[in-house]
């Protein structure tokens, strides 16, 4: 991901899917307050999710999906009060364990109304 995007401090809107990008989301992101919409499917992206995904306060869409993103969904997302669409299929998560964190606690993300991943085992 390109590291001048992290300058631009008043974001709302990134959408860089389908653009071949590899390597790892930086923790950076979570600098970018502001942004509601954060597509970023279809690419090489590896690693795990960074912690700092939680402090995107103002997110209501992410979608991680058709990567090759590791471990599992961090914790931090429950913070994620206005997430509307959340997709993370494709990938090779170790587990969604946070699940239960994320979903099962009216507090949190309750505002969730598409929900999108693969190999659940519950």
């Amino acid at each position: 991901i390109p590291s001048e995007l992290f300058s631009l401090r008043e974001l709302e809107f990134l959408e860089l899917s389908r653009n071949k990008l590899m390597g790892t989301i930086p923790t950076e992101i979570g600098f970018h307050h502001k942004l509601g919409f954060l597509m970023l499917y279809s690419n090489n992206l590896t690693g795990s999710i960074p912690s700092q995904i939680g402090t995107l306060s103002h997110l209501s869409v992410l979608s991680l999906a058709s990567n090759r993103l590791t471990s599992t969904l961090p914790t931090e997302m429950k913070h994620l009060t206005l997430l509307q669409n959340l997709y993370v299929y494709h990938n090779n998560f170790d587990e969604y364990s946070s699940l239960d964190i994320l979903l099962c606690d009216d507090r949190n993300i309750s505002l969730l109304q598409e929900f999108a991943a693969d190999c659940l085992d519950y």
